[in-house]
């Protein structure tokens, strides 16, 4: 495994997209790459249980993963690391057939510090903005410990800083990407 990359920002400012831009990059210099989310299991657990579809991303749904994630599994169960431990543990099952692992949904700073102490040197955490973005969230949700978990971390490899619109994200991660897929040369 080259790197695991940690993609950080707020709900809607482009993280799958990110992660799926350069998973297309990668695999395109002939890199294995896989996207793995840390809301894997709790998404996996609404599939199962709760009737889910996996793409409804409507209010109802999105209460129903930040309750399950962050006030039922890391509060009241007090599992803070549950998702990134089990994330890690994936991770190190499959690292060797693997050159890249995204994860896109780096939320709490626990899971950015686990993440770098299980795979020391590894680790590549950037955080992506969508310049200008008004968030359709409610003030509630957008004020949820699962948007606001990474406030004051500052230890980012790379921002990305992009204008609205998927070709503008495109454009700056792209960027990005070469300078990864350089470092990796050497």
């Amino acid at each position: 495994m080259k790197k695991i990359i940690l993609i950080s920002g707020q709900a809607q400012h482009g993280k799958t997209s990110t992660a799926h831009i350069l998973k297309e990059k990668f695999e395109e210099n002939g890199n294995r790459v896989i996207i793995l989310p840390f809301a894997k299991y709790i998404k996996q657990i609404l599939k199962d249980f709760y009737g889910w579809d996996g793409i409804d991303k409507s209010d109802v749904w999105r209460e129903k993963l930040q309750w399950l994630g962050t006030e039922k599994i890391r509060m009241e169960m007090k599992r803070p690391n549950f998702h990134v431990d089990r994330i890690c543990d994936d991770i190190k099952i499959v690292e060797e057939d693997f050159d890249y692992i995204i994860i896109d949904d780096c939320r709490f700073i626990n899971e950015a510090y686990i993440t770098k102490g299980n795979f020391p040197g590894k680790v590549y955490h950037i955080k992506v903005d969508r310049l200008g973005f008004e968030s359709p969230l409610t003030e509630e949700q957008r004020n949820h410990p699962s948007e606001r978990g990474m406030d004051g971390y500052v230890d980012y490899d790379n921002l990305i800083y992009a204008e609205n619109g998927l070709d503008n994200l495109k454009r700056e991660v792209l960027i990005y990407c070469e300078e990864l897929l350089n470092e990796d040369l050497y």
